[in-house]
């Protein structure tokens, strides 16, 4: 009640509630985190028939991801934990996958471009009592392909299917039923594109 200031005296029951005079807000950082990892990018290219191959490999390794404890007023609320794996929608709101991986496949012929990205985020677990749905998440695979065509040196046209199996974003139980850290609600959507330099 020290950061609570009362018209009148502070009583017992519901008799002072419009005594309230102000309420003292202290804004402050929160709990320390620690986190680790690793991250890997590789790449290889190769001759293929009349054209050129490139496979690509981007992903990261979150091996520690802890909280410090929390306090109030000199008193400690919340003892540290491990987040890492978790969906914390009820600590500081950001899911915490253990792994984030994009895998891709690029062929060039002449003119032609081909490319496909496969882009992979695992399964958060959601930690909050009374979970109805999605309470130990699911990975979400998606691929996405790209063509392109070279014109001329000033012209080319470009074709995307991005989610190209339709996937639903893994079930969570928040406001729109998905996590929006982890993945999108997005379907197969497809983008077509012209580029002209002048």
């Amino acid at each position: 009640l020290n950061r609570v200031t009362f018209n009148t005296p502070c009583t017992v029951g519901m008799s002072a509630v419009g005594a309230f005079s102000a309420v003292s807000t202290i804004y402050g950082n929160g709990p320390g985190q620690t986190t680790n990892g690793f991250d890997i990018q590789a790449t290889y290219d190769m001759p293929l028939y009349t054209g050129d191959l490139t496979l690509g490999l981007t992903a990261t390794k979150i091996t520690e991801l802890k909280t410090g404890p929390t306090s109030l007023d000199g008193v400690e609320v919340s003892a540290g934990d491990d987040r890492l794996g978790y969906l914390n929608f009820a600590t500081f709101a950001q899911a915490a996958p253990e792994w984030r991986a994009n895998f891709s496949a690029n062929y060039r012929t002449g003119p032609q471009n081909f490319r496909l990205g496969v882009n992979y985020v695992s399964a958060v677990q959601d930690e909050r009592p009374g979970v109805q749905y999605g309470e130990n998440g699911e990975d979400w695979f998606t691929a996405d392909f790209t063509y392109r065509y070279e014109v001329s040196d000033d012209l080319s046209f470009t074709a995307t299917v991005v989610n190209m199996f339709d996937r639903d974003p893994p079930k969570a139980q928040e406001e729109f039923g998905y996590d929006p850290w982890t993945a999108n609600p997005l379907g197969r959507t497809i983008e077509i594109g012209v580029k002209k330099s002048f």
